[in-house]
């Protein structure tokens, strides 16, 4: 029973602090919309995926009906995997629509990325000593993928605007 208040806890406070990040992207969002004539068609085709995304998570947030381990490791593996499907997916469009001499650049930045998102994530995971460790290590890997897809979809997407 203890389990089950912290993961409600736990949850709670997951959902509480995507909403506050989601409270900033819902502003810089509606700046955009404002000046719509600036806004690459690619950009809107992504941003609408990173927002489906986004509530796949949230679905999965919603559904989650228990604090057994295996089924909570399930359930964030199941919210990495988005994010790093949608990383994938932006990455794939990269290739196919810059130079490449951008490619190799943007593929260089993603290597040096991985690793050290990965090396991060594995200390945490090495030093875990409980079950609830093992899950704050899994949404750290979770963060760590939002953010960079994040990153890519307004960098390479929206800042730079390749063709």
């Amino acid at each position: 029973m203890k389990n089950a208040f912290f993961i409600t806890g736990l949850a709670a406070l997951c959902i509480l602090t995507a909403c506050q990040g989601e409270e900033v992207n819902v502003k810089e969002q509606q700046a955009i919309k404002l000046n719509a004539g600036d806004v690459p068609a690619r950009y809107t085709i992504y941003q609408e995926k990173y927002e489906e995304a986004l509530a796949h998570v949230v679905m999965l947030e919603r559904e989650l009906q228990s604090d057994e381990i295996e089924e909570l490791k399930a359930h964030y593996g199941q919210r990495v995997t988005i994010w790093k499907d949608y990383m994938n997916e932006l990455l794939g469009e990269l290739k196919i629509s810059t130079s490449e001499e951008q490619w190799a650049q943007i593929f260089a930045q993603q290597e040096r990325w991985y690793p050290q998102m990965e090396t991060v994530s594995n200390e945490a995971a090495a030093n875990a000593r409980s079950n609830m460790e093992i899950i704050a290590y899994l949404e750290k890997k979770e963060d760590a993928m939002q953010i960079r897809a994040r990153y890519l979809l307004d960098e390479y997407y929206f800042k730079r605007q390749l063709p």
